[in-house]
């Protein structure tokens, strides 16, 4: 951060710019359609830019989007590019990070880093997907299943709506569902898809069933889409393994974090003992 300071007094940050037309920001984010993947598929889905955007030209672009106390901030380009729009955001308290890892050491000096996690932005397509075994389509109908299954796990909840709109499939086993893979959206206008939400019962790992589910998710998503993409932790090497057994490949690595800013004085000093003695 100090080599950054010292190197802005010498050749000034661009200037920045706010995004206001919904062309603008598709245009730009259409230039790495893979590495803003998610963000095409919110824009297809909301008609419009959710948020605060901002570029700084031949730099950087950013989003912001506000929620409640906090923030989700994606933002990508080169460092001098991050830093200037940085400085023009006023940002929450509590921030969530995702995007280029230059942008967790820019806010390192305003920022406690709570949770950090390295991910890879993997993509396959028609011309290097195999095809890995068969699962069965799950419906609306099988929503409860699927969240029994969920909630043996970190993950969060599905809606009958998520899933009737979305791609899912499952292995079941011993007469109960203990693998599923699924959608996080489909955006025909883009071709692009993510998958997500796969998750195998912890009795029944090491067995391919996860691969099995994603492998007909996938199969499935390339009627309607060119791209489908997913994001796996980058030291998660048996998923990994079994999505490049699929023909995934990697496009970019990225970084997700949880930020809280640093505060000043008695208070903040108490508060920083806290958080260590925790």
């Amino acid at each position: 951060m100090a080599d950054l300071a010292f190197r802005t007094r010498l050749h000034p940050l661009p200037a920045v710019v706010r995004l206001q037309e919904s062309s603008e920001v598709l245009r730009l984010l259409r230039e790495d359609r893979i590495g803003a993947a998610y963000l095409l598929g919110d824009l297809d889905s909301s008609g419009r830019p959710r948020g605060e955007w901002f570029l700084a030209p031949g730099e950087a672009i950013a989003a912001l989007q506000r929620l409640g106390q906090g923030a989700h901030l994606w933002a990508s380009g080169s460092p001098a590019g991050l830093a200037a729009i940085v400085r023009q955001l006023a940002l929450p308290r509590e921030l969530y990070l995702s995007g280029a890892p230059a942008l967790l050491e820019i806010l390192r000096s305003r920022y406690h880093c709570v949770a950090q996690e390295e991910m890879v932005r993997m993509v396959v397509r028609a011309a290097s997907f195999r095809p890995v075994g068969t699962a069965t389509r799950l419906g609306p109908e099988d929503t409860d299943q699927i969240n029994r299954l969920y909630r043996l796990g970190a993950g969060g909840q599905v809606t009958r709506h998520q899933v009737a709109e979305g791609v899912y499939y499952g292995i079941v086993a011993d007469g109960r569902l203990v693998a599923v893979a699924g959608t996080h959206f489909i955006s025909l206008r883009e071709r692009i898809g993510a998958v997500g939400n796969v998750f195998t019962h912890p009795a029944y790992r090491g067995r391919g069933y996860a691969t099995r589910a994603t492998s007909a998710v996938v199969l499935a998503l390339l009627d309607r889409c060119r791209d489908i993409v997913l994001s796996v932790s980058a030291t998660n090497a048996p998923a990994r393994a079994a999505y490049f057994k699929l023909g995934f490949r990697d496009h970019c690595r990225f970084c997700e974090a949880v930020l809280v800013r640093r505060t000043t004085g008695l208070v903040g000093w108490l508060r920083e003992q806290v958080r260590a003695w925790r």
